[in-house]
C-alpha cells in the first residue's frame, strides 16, 4: 500500500462517502462529537473542555488569551487542584478586579464565550479591537 504524505486525503462524510468538492477547495467542518473527553492543559483550557464540550476555535483563543494574562497577572485559577474548583473560578472571571488591567479583554473574552463549535471567530474584529487600543496607548498587556 503507498501512502501519500503531506496530501490531503479527499474529505468524506461520517460514512466514509468521498464528498466531491468543484471549483476552489472548502473546509467542511465536522459536527461536533457528542462525547468528548479533556485535552489540553486545565489551567489554560477553555470552560467548554471542561465542560466535555467540543473545542471550537474560539477555545483555541480563549487559551491563548489565557496564557498571555497570566504574564501579566496570576491567574484566579492557578492554584486550584480540583477540577469543579477550576469551572467555579473560570465562570467568576469576567467579573475579576485583574482584568480590568487589560482593557478590551473581558470583552473579546465574552465575544469568544458566545461563539458556537462550527463558527468562525471574527478574526479582524480581534485584531482591530487590539489596534484600537494601541492607538489610544491603552495597555491590554
Amino acid at each position: 500500500m503507498v501512502r501519500q504524505y503531506a496530501i490531503p486525503d479527499e474529505p468524506k462524510d461520517e460514512n466514509g462517502k468521498v464528498l466531491k468538492v468543484e471549483g476552489p477547495k472548502r473546509w467542511i467542518i465536522r459536527k461536533a462529537r457528542r462525547k468528548i473527553l479533556l485535552r489540553g492543559t486545565m489551567r489554560y483550557c477553555s470552560l467548554n473542555v471542561h465542560k466535555r464540550n467540543e473545542q471550537g476555535r474560539g477555545d483555541d483563543i480563549i487559551s491563548l488569551i489565557y496564557m498571555l494574562l497570566e504574564m501579566r497577572f496570576p491567574l484566579p485559577w492557578a492554584s486550584a487542584t480540583r477540577e469543579e474548583r477550576l469551572i467555579a473560578l473560570k465562570e467568576a472571571f469576567p467579573t475579576d478586579p485583574n482584568l480590568n488591567k487589560c482593557e478590551g479583554m473581558r470583552d473579546i473574552l465574552q465575544y469568544l464565550h458566545n461563539l458556537k463549535f462550527s463558527e468562525r471567530p471574527d478574526y479582524k474584529f480581534i485584531y482591530n479591537f487590539n489596534g484600537s487600543y494601541k492607538e489610544k496607548k491603552m495597555e491590554i498587556f
